[in-house]
C-alpha cells in the first residue's frame, strides 16, 4: 500500500522531495531494476497532467523535482499526485500518493 503524504509547491520556485522506498514491513526496497514515474494533475479524471522529474538517488532513495520554470508555467491549486515503481517485468507499485497543493507566487 502506498504511503500519502501531502506536498507543498510555490509557483516559480524548484521544488524537490526525497523519498526513501521501503516495502509493506518497513524493509528499505532495493531499485536496482526499477523505474520510476510520478504525475500530478487536477483530478483523478483530468485529461491533463504534468510530469514531475524523477531520479533515482541510491539503491533505496529517489528524488523528486519540479523545476522553477516548469512550476511558474502551473496554475495555482490543488492537484492529486501518485508515484510509481516498475520493475523489469512491467508489474507497478504505487509507492507514494497525496495532494500536491501549488501556492501563488507575485514575483515572475
Amino acid at each position: 500500500m502506498a504511503t500519502y503524504k501531502n506536498l507543498y509547491a510555490d509557483q516559480g520556485s524548484t521544488f524537490i522531495e526525497n523519498i526513501n522506498v521501503t516495502d509493506s514491513s518497513g524493509t528499505a526496497l532495493n531499485l536496482n531494476d526499477y523505474a520510476v514515474k510520478s504525475q500530478f494533475k487536477k483530478s483523478y479524471y483530468a485529461e491533463t497532467s504534468y510530469n514531475f522529474d524523477i531520479a533515482i538517488l541510491s539503491n533505496t532513495q529517489i528524488v523528486m523535482c519540479l523545476s522553477s520554470e516548469n512550476s511558474n508555467n502551473i496554475s495555482p491549486g490543488r492537484y492529486v499526485y501518485d508515484v510509481t515503481i516498475v520493475d523489469n517485468c512491467d508489474n507497478a507499485q504505487r509507492i507514494q500518493e497525496g495532494i500536491l497543493q501549488i501556492s501563488p507566487g507575485v514575483t515572475k
